[in-house]
Parts: structure tokens; sequence; C-alpha cells
């Protein structure tokens, strides 16, 4: 069934997305994902970006995109809070292990930030204390909004997954859990390839943000786009 669904949607994606198949792919990973988000099953098919399909569901204080490759795997997850009526923001992100390392934070922000676009919502970050999510928004062209107690620090990724960090200015103190969840190596040697990222810092979008996106595909428009981001998310039938 799912290799069925994954054929399908792959091949929708050449010409335009088969909503039916990818509705159907995302509802056969609903079990796998409960097991950690009680939520799941609100999730639904909102578009496609690049070779993703993705899906907005509700989340504690507002909501989460989750974006799923061909064959049913999650990629990786946006939390977003919805607090203010003309703002997003992005409060994490997750990338999961075998997903990492190709672009793949790169290309859910870009779609985040094309769905503000179009839904004249203003896209903004809380204070950002991971390096690799940090470094994610550095690439997307994100600016760190300056502050009194912002650490400067280099980041590189290692072979084995680590996340090497050179603290340059400032201050950082990591908890044990950090250190263990995000493959964090902390070192007092310069990074010959890292980096230069700021944490304990929001973060302001590009000026042209949504401008330039990779390929996208949604149903809706800009209100809907809007509502995705900052309406009532409550169950399958508000979407």
């Amino acid at each position: 069934m799912r290799i069925a669904l994954a054929a399908a949607f792959t091949i929708a994606t050449m010409t335009a997305l088969d909503w039916n198949a990818a509705s159907m792919l995302l509802a056969s990973t609903t079990a796998a994902r409960r097991v950690r988000d009680h939520r799941a099953k609100h999730a639904v098919v909102i578009g496609a970006v690049d070779d993703l399909i993705v899906a907005v569901q509700p989340d504690q204080g507002g909501r989460k995109l989750i974006f799923l490759e061909a064959d049913g795997a999650v990629v990786g997850e946006l939390g977003l809070s919805a607090h203010q009526p003309e703002t997003s923001s992005l409060r994490g992100a997750r990338v999961d292990a075998p997903a990492r390392g190709r672009g793949r934070a790169g290309t859910m922000l870009a779609f985040w930030l094309r769905l503000c676009c179009v839904g004249a919502v203003t896209p903004t970050t809380s204070r950002i204390n991971k390096p690799l999510l940090a470094l994610a928004l550095t690439r997307a062209g994100f600016l760190p909004v300056a502050d009194d107690d912002v650490c400067v620090c280099d980041v590189a990724s290692g072979s084995d997954s680590s996340v090497s960090v050179n603290i340059v200015e400032g201050a950082y103190s990591f908890s044990e859990t950090e250190l263990k969840s995000q493959r964090l190596v902390v070192t007092a040697a310069p990074l010959v390839d890292g980096r230069r990222v700021t944490l304990h810092a929001n973060y302001a979008p590009p000026p042209d943000f949504g401008g330039a996106a990779p390929l996208l595909e949604s149903r809706g428009d800009g209100a809907e786009y809007r509502r995705w981001l900052t309406g009532k998310l409550s169950s399958v039938s508000d979407v």
C-alpha cells in the first residue's frame, strides 16, 4: 500500500500534485506519528515543495508544519506560534537524522516564508538556542537581532553527525540534555570550516523573504495561507 501511494505521489509531482494520493500517504503515517504527538490525526495536506509533501496540524500554542518524503518518511517539522493575528513565529524545528545534511532545513524554511509572503503574515522567531537551527536560518538569509546577551559562535557539522561549537563572543552554557540531544561538542579550538552564527537571539527574515522559493504547490490562496499560519486549526474540518 505504501509503495503504491509513494509511486502515485512521485508521478504526480512531475505534473500536478495528486491530492488524494498525498492525503492517503499522510493518513498511512498517522499511527507512527501519533506515538509522540496525539494531534497527529488532525494533520491535513496543504501543499508540496521540491519532492516533499507538506501538512499542517494544530500544535500546543500554535501549529506545526510536517514535511514528508514520497515513501511517507517524516523529514522534519517546523513548530510555529500563532499568538498574534498578523505574525507567525518560528519556535522550533526538527530535521530527522536520516534527512540531515541534504539541505532539507532550508527547503522547510523557504516553504514557511512563502506562506508568510503570500498570506501577508510577518515571520518572526523566538530566541534561537540551537546551533544547527541558527545555522539553517543564517543560510536562509535570516539576520540575528542585536541584544546584550547574545552569543556569537562558529558551528561545523562533523561526519559522525556531531556538531562542533566554538564560542567566539559572549557566553552560553549548554545543558547536558542539549549536548546529548543535539550531539554538540563545545571546543576552544577555532573551527577551520565553521560558519558564524548567533545564539540566544531572535532572527529577522530576509528583506525579500518569500520572493524566491523552491517549486511550490498548495491548495488555497493568500487567505488560506494566512489561516494555516494564524487561524483556528482545531480539527480536520477546520482546515
